[in-house]
């Protein structure tokens, strides 16, 4: 979980070059604007932090508007000080302009989806190895790539990446059977961590959300609404996302204008909705593959 306090998430873009059948992202046309992320950014950060603030690129694939990221971060290194960035890319975007910009920025860090087994291991990925401390593998469990995922886990490790997260597909349905595989494969991965000669970062273990999958963070969609959690990007969200909105970058002068009042969703209601939102079986099986996870996460503990 990011904080809510501290973070702010940027939708850059809806889009993407893909259409992963877990995906929950609705998928829109459309980027933001330099202008809509500049503001968005500096009523943010004009506030009061008790911690380093975090700004996070997120999409649809993020790197589809890497121009505008780009100018965004050069423009805040020269206004604000002690900020950090996070960008999650499927890396399939991947340039050599991306590449020099990532040497560059070292409060920039690259969260990489993997899930696909056409996941590019390239030369520009082992380019990255000696910055492998500011990079974290999103390793996406589907019900039908579990035969899969250990293959590439030892692989990264080979590579001499150590930071991972590890994301089933929430909302979608899975098998007893499958599950049971899941289970089977993140005990390998556990025992593979425990006796591993260098320390892995396991990131699940530093997050604690009260609701799988998403955020309660502030998130600022491609044309600028303003709301508390990612829960609007669901698409099977979408149409509850008023319920969610609290202000719009485009006719807010401070941040304080923001309804903060709209901030306050207690556990039970948004469970409430959930329950509308998606049937008993697919709820059901999110919180079964949640449960392997937090088994997982317990496991590495002791």
């Amino acid at each position: 979980m990011v904080s809510g306090e501290n973070t702010l998430i940027l939708v850059v873009t809806r889009e993407c070059v893909f259409s992963c059948p877990v995906c929950p992202i609705e998928k829109q046309k459309g980027k933001m604007s330099q202008r809509i992320a500049k503001k968005s950014i500096r009523l943010f950060l004009e506030r009061n932090f008790l911690e380093i603030p975090l700004i996070r690129f997120f999409g649809g694939e993020p790197l589809l508007n890497f121009s505008v990221i780009k100018k965004v971060v050069e423009w805040t290194k020269k206004r604000f000080k002690n900020v950090k960035f996070d960008l999650t890319t499927n890396f399939f975007k991947f340039s050599p302009q991306f590449l020099k910009f990532f040497r560059e920025n070292e409060n920039v860090e690259l969260i990489i989806s993997t899930g696909d087994k056409k996941f590019p291991f390239s030369s520009s990925l082992f380019k990255l190895t000696s910055f492998s401390d500011r990079i974290t593998f999103n390793i996406n469990l589907w019900p039908f790539n579990l035969d899969w995922i250990g293959k590439i886990f030892k692989k990264l490790l080979h590579h001499k990446f150590f930071r991972f997260n590890f994301l089933p597909a929430y909302y979608f349905p899975w098998q007893k059977s499958q599950i049971n595989l899941l289970e089977k494969n993140l005990e390998q991965i556990a025992r593979i961590i425990k006796t591993f000669p260098k320390k892995i970062y396991v990131k699940n273990l530093a997050t604690n959300s009260p609701f799988p999958l998403f955020n309660l963070a502030f998130t600022i969609d491609v044309s600028g609404e303003v709301y508390f959690g990612n829960f609007f990007l669901h698409k099977d969200f979408a149409r509850f996302g008023n319920v969610f909105k609290i202000g719009d970058i485009n006719t807010i002068s401070e941040w304080k204008e923001i309804n903060t009042n709209a901030q306050i969703f207690s556990k039970i209601d948004i469970l409430k909705l959930t329950k509308i939102v998606f049937p008993k079986r697919i709820l059901d099986s999110t919180f079964a593959v949640d449960k392997v996870l937090n088994n997982f996460c317990e496991r590495l503990k002791t």
